[in-house]
């Protein structure tokens, strides 16, 4: 396309690559898939979309390769299988990669009108669409794709701003340099203001990408034989998963010489001092070595904590801000120091963030949320969401009685293999939402603009349901005129002639009538 950048060169593509290797050796076990580090090590074209996506900025590019490696193994992208996925999605046939476009590249087909927004979990969602992502990414070895907005008969109910939110901020800054185009079929008037919502989202030189298109002009884009019999093409396809054809490839094999590596969680800085803070406040000397830290044993493969909620950290959304508790329970015979960690501990106040369990005891951890200028109450879009995580560490103790700052550094010095680790995703409650009033993945402008569009459309659907009866009643109408008029000259006693006659003789007896009263 003429807005590309110019190509990197191959020093420039060595530089990156070196770059982010040395920054991937910074992070601890576990925080990174080998696999994808093996990629960065032998796939060129690879580096080279990281520089493309950023016109060639290497600052950029490394940030986000270090991100994108990071929500990978996050997410567990390499291992994410069809049998993970929720079947019934499968069933609707709503999202599916099928044919190419004119330029060759596979298309990737949303049948937006099969999709009712709620229906399904959202984390489902996202799981099928990292699947065919990634599917594609082998299947096509990393070339471009073009997404494909099928918007026949879409209403109101089937426009998901939050998974297509999520499937713009994954082609920004997890699946660099891959789009081709993003077309969107017969889309309806009355949705073009949503759309301008979801262009918004998009870095400027992606916007271009989007083509509106009607089943006229989509041969632009999308010749007749690569088209669906629906979009006026004469492709009789019908969606049915079939499974993926194993192939090569060099990267998906374990790295040798790489330890299997584990998100970045860090410390939230709102509820304990740093170690560094402490040893300054002693004289500089080192911290004395923590008197609690006994693993005996321990691997982090086993929970030494029970927490509710197990899973999902529901954040409840009130006028003063948004707020989730988490329970931290010892059922073991001995004391354990437990610790919990954030992915972005400027965004939470975690309190308290470490603390000690005897045996058979509990603690309450209070999470909030802390607004953009750093105060509570502030409302924060879902979208912020979608990539934080929560940790809960566990360590074998043999005290029940230390300081937060003792518990901090035990957790510094425990051996490899003696922390127990338990990961939880973020929630948001939908009824709190619905209860204050708060849409909170959205700007307030956007909720606006969604609110009017939802006013307009139900509008209009009494409108299309008060147009369909008025339709039916003159199909009714025209029907018995043709009844009549089929009487009128079929009937006995009812031919032409005579009914001639008969207005006649009433245009006759009208005339003397008009007389006698003259």
């Amino acid at each position: 396309m003429s807005d590309d950048p110019p190509e990197p060169s191959k020093g420039e593509i060595a530089t990156l690559r070196q770059s982010a290797l040395q920054k991937l050796n910074e992070f601890g076990n576990g925080e990174i898939d080998p696999r994808d580090v093996k990629r960065l090590t032998v796939d060129d074209d690879y580096v080279r979309r990281f520089l493309m996506h950023h016109d060639n900025d290497q600052a950029l590019a490394l940030e986000m390769v270090i991100d994108t490696f990071k929500w990978r193994k996050e997410m567990g992208v390499n291992d994410l299988t069809p049998e993970k996925l929720n079947k019934k999605l499968f069933d609707i046939g709503h999202l599916f990669p099928h044919n190419r476009d004119k330029d060759g590249f596979r298309i990737l087909i949303f049948l937006v009108s099969k999709h009712t927004k709620g229906v399904y979990d959202m984390e489902d969602l996202k799981r099928l669409f990292i699947y065919w992502m990634e599917r594609l990414e082998r299947e096509e070895y990393g070339k471009w794709i073009s997404v494909f907005f099928d918007m026949r008969d879409t209403g109101m109910k089937n426009m998901d701003m939050e998974f297509i939110q999520y499937m713009i901020n994954l082609f920004k800054s997890y699946y660099p340099w891959i789009l081709n185009y993003i077309i969107v079929l017969e889309m309806p008037w009355l949705l073009n203001a949503m759309w301008s919502i979801i262009k918004s989202w998009l870095p400027p030189k992606s916007i271009v990408k989007i083509k509106f298109v009607k089943k006229s002009s989509l041969s632009e884009y999308v010749s007749k034989d690569q088209s669906l019999v629906g979009w006026g093409g004469t492709d009789d396809f019908q969606f049915s998963f079939e499974p993926e054809r194993p192939r090569p490839l060099p990267w998906l094999a374990n790295a040798p010489g790489q330890e299997a590596k584990k998100v970045t969680f860090l410390e939230s800085t709102n509820s304990v001092a740093s170690v560094s803070a402490a040893s300054a406040n002693s004289g500089g000397g080192a911290a004395a070595a923590p008197p609690a830290a006994v693993p005996a044993g321990v691997t982090g493969q086993k929970a030494l904590v029970v927490i509710s909620p197990a899973e999902e950290l529901v954040f409840d959304y009130t006028r003063q801000g948004a707020t989730a508790t988490l329970a931290v329970n010892n059922p073991n015979s001995f004391p354990v120091f437990f610790k919990v960690k954030t992915t972005s501990p400027e965004r939470f106040r975690v309190r308290p963030s470490v603390g000690v369990l005897g045996s058979g005891s509990s603690s309450s951890v209070s999470v909030s949320v802390v607004g953009s200028e750093g105060g509570l109450g502030m409302p924060v879009p879902h979208a912020l969401f979608v990539r934080e995580k929560f940790l809960v560490l566990a360590l074998r103790s043999n005290t029940d009685s230390a300081s937060q700052q003792e518990v901090s550094d035990a957790f510094k010095v425990a051996p490899r293999g003696g922390v127990s680790e338990i990961r939880l995703r973020v929630g948001v409650s939908s009824s709190a939402d619905t209860q204050n009033g708060i849409s909170p993945q959205h700007s307030p402008t956007e909720t606006l603009m969604l609110k009017k569009l939802d006013e307009i459309l139900q509008k209009q659907e009494a409108l299309q349901k008060s147009h369909t009866m008025m339709s039916r009643l003159v199909w009714v109408l025209l029907l018995l005129s043709f009844v009549v008029l089929y009487m009128l000259y079929t009937l006995p006693g009812c031919s032409p002639s005579l009914l001639g006659q008969r207005l006649e003789v009433d245009k006759l007896a009208e005339e003397l009538a008009d007389r006698v009263d003259l």
